[in-house]
């Protein structure tokens, strides 16, 4: 059986500024900065609406007003798929973009540290993981959606 997550880029409207996370866990990612995001539960309606439950968990910013938000909404930009994941076995990843200020709001809630960072910050240039140095430019990137990305 496949595993399915969701990973979220919220940057603010002017895009200088991302939310990340300080990860704890998996140990592979202990110490090091990705997007906010975890696995799709069966309860989830679809990958979008694991993307605003996460958030909120994450965060304790609330984005369900933004499902259907053309202009500030979560956007789809890229789906991931492995093959053989580092946790073994098949999984998919779909990633989404968002462009708000509500970025300025999120906080930690969880034990993983939110942080919201200016995008040339010297700590997403040496603590995010491998794939943030194509993800987040691909994220803002308007022009082209990325569909599939195969590892």
């Amino acid at each position: 059986m496949e595993k399915q997550y969701v990973l979220g880029f919220c940057f603010s409207r002017d895009k200088e500024e991302v939310v990340l996370i300080r990860k704890n866990r998996p140990e592979w990612q202990k110490g090091k900065l990705n997007g906010v995001g975890g696995k799709i539960e069966p309860e989830d309606a679809s990958p979008l609406h694991a993307m605003v439950r996460e958030f909120k968990e994450e965060t304790g910013v609330d984005t369900i007003d933004r499902i259907n938000d053309e202009m500030n909404g979560w956007k789809h930009f890229a789906t991931m798929t492995f093959e053989d994941d580092i946790m073994g076995g098949k999984a998919i990843v779909y990633c989404f973009k968002m462009f708000s200020n509500v970025c300025y709001q999120c906080k930690t809630i969880e034990t993983e540290q939110v942080l919201c960072l200016p995008l040339n910050s010297e700590l997403i240039k040496s603590l995010s993981l491998d794939n943030l140095q194509v993800l987040i430019p691909m994220a803002l990137h308007n022009g082209i959606k990325f569909s599939e990305i195969n590892y």
